[in-house]
């Protein structure tokens, strides 16, 4: 991956303060999605807002006290302080894509805002932030787009995770030559049941897996609700060591448009087979498990499937408990291949449910205590990883910034004294720089 970006240290000019948006018309701009970032004139001078749903408004987070051009710029309508090219080897061949970061933003965020808005596959991430690091210096936690530091926006009420424009993160990669392998899996899983489907029920799952495959017509192509019926019908018959092909193939439903409203009428169904396997802590279910905990993340990407999952509240907190066996050493997954990236999927359904928590969904507050039960669980592991652990903390720290929900929040399993105790452990660790300043935002919040 290579990248060229140019260097800049003055302060906003006369010209780029003129072209911003009065501050007094921003109720006549409305975003695009929950956290865009926009730039105002305010007086004479750029101040960043962030979008909000909720409210529908725009919320002022701070001051702009670089240069509005030189590398800045904008992506799909959204102004970043930073904008640069990013060239990126791909199985089509090298593709040149644009990556915006907003100085003082975290560098993970950035990239993992990067990968969903080019549906690039996880693994690029760590690699992304380190690229953003070394070209940017990005260790400030203030608003400055000059990157040097010097007159930055330090307001102690402005808490950086107001600032994220993360979403919800997604498992959307498909691997080489996809509908054949897993079909040929499922077909070989299938002879071996009792209960077993029809050939024209496996014919009906290889139409859905052939959608799914062309993922260029995600936004307008439709699943065949037979075979999607059929995949529901091996989810509830199968023996759980079997199912890690099929949901594989619900965790690319879950991200199709057209899936994701079919999956919403029967989520309840698939939702109690998962529960039933996670509880059974059995070891030949490691890679269903794995597969299970990557289709959850996806669960949040629809509206439908998210709406649809959450509105049951006892259903929901179940699946949550029951993934938090899997976050922890006693898990029966650990010291497997998997356990790793297992624990990095629940990782990121933290982070996606703290990005919901965020928007102030309606029950939001009866999901607070297991939600910190899971990052808590996360956070306890001494032999979590900070990639896992960062994850967990980014969607702490996003529902910390609904104010309706801090007193249930910084109340629960994840108080300061913890987070102290995970702080100094993360403090001696070479790898924990990351994960420490991240517990530090936390607790200075949760002491406002």
């Amino acid at each position: 991956m290579t990248a060229t970006i140019a260097a800049r240290h003055s302060g906003p000019s006369a010209e780029d303060i003129a072209k911003a948006t009065p501050w007094e018309r921003a109720s006549t701009v409305r975003g695009k999605s929950e956290g865009q970032v926009m730039v105002f004139n305010k007086g004479g001078r750029l101040i960043a807002a962030q979008w909000s749903m909720a409210s529908s408004c725009w919320i002022e987070v701070g001051d702009v006290t670089g240069n509005g051009g030189g590398d800045g710029g904008s992506i799909d309508g959204i102004n970043y302080d930073h904008v640069m090219p990013v060239e990126i080897e791909t199985q089509q061949g090298l593709k040149t894509l644009q990556l915006g970061y907003n100085t003082g933003e975290n560098p993970y965020v950035a990239a993992q805002r990067f990968m969903d808005q080019n549906g690039l596959p996880n693994n690029y991430r760590a690699q992304i932030a380190d690229w953003i690091i070394q070209r940017t210096g990005s260790s400030a936690t203030t608003i400055d787009a000059s990157g040097g530091g010097g007159g930055a926006y330090t307001n102690p009420n402005v808490f950086r995770f107001s600032k994220l424009s993360r979403g919800f993160v997604s498992y959307d990669d498909i691997v080489a030559d996809f509908k054949n392998k897993a079909f040929n899996k499922v077909a070989e899983f299938n002879a071996l049941e009792s209960n077993r489907l029809s050939e024209a029920e496996l014919a009906s799952v290889q139409s859905v897996m052939s959608t799914l495959s062309e993922t260029s017509w995600y936004h307008s192509s439709k699943i065949d609700k037979a075979g999607c019926a059929a995949i529901i019908k091996i989810v509830q018959s199968f023996d759980s060591s079997r199912l890690f092909p099929v949901f594989d193939i619900l965790r690319l439903l879950a991200v199709h448009h057209d899936g994701a409203d079919n999956l919403a009428v029967r989520v309840g169904d698939i939702v109690q087979t998962i529960i039933s396997v996670l509880q059974g802590n059995d070891a030949k279910s490691v890679t269903s498990i794995l597969m299970i905990c990557r289709f959850v993340c996806n669960c949040f990407k629809n509206d439908s499937l998210r709406a649809a999952l959450f509105s049951n509240i006892g259903l929901c907190t179940d699946l949550l408990r029951s993934l938090s066996l899997h976050a922890s050493p006693r898990s029966v997954t650990v010291g497997t291949s998997s356990s790793k990236n297992i624990r990095l999927a629940i990782a990121i359904v933290c982070s996606n449910l703290g990005t919901l928590l965020n928007r102030n969904v309606s029950n939001a507050p009866a999901y607070v205590p297991v939600f910190c039960t899971l990052v808590h669980t996360l956070l306890a592991s001494e032999d979590t990883n900070p990639r896992c652990v960062q994850d967990a903390l980014i969607g702490y720290g996003t529902a910390l910034v609904n104010g309706g929900l801090k007193a249930l929040l910084v109340g629960a399993e994840v108080n300061n004294g913890f987070l102290y105790r995970t702080l100094t452990f993360w403090k001696a660790r070479p790898d924990g720089s990351e994960v420490a300043a991240v517990i530090t935002e936390i607790m200075n919040n949760n002491s406002m």
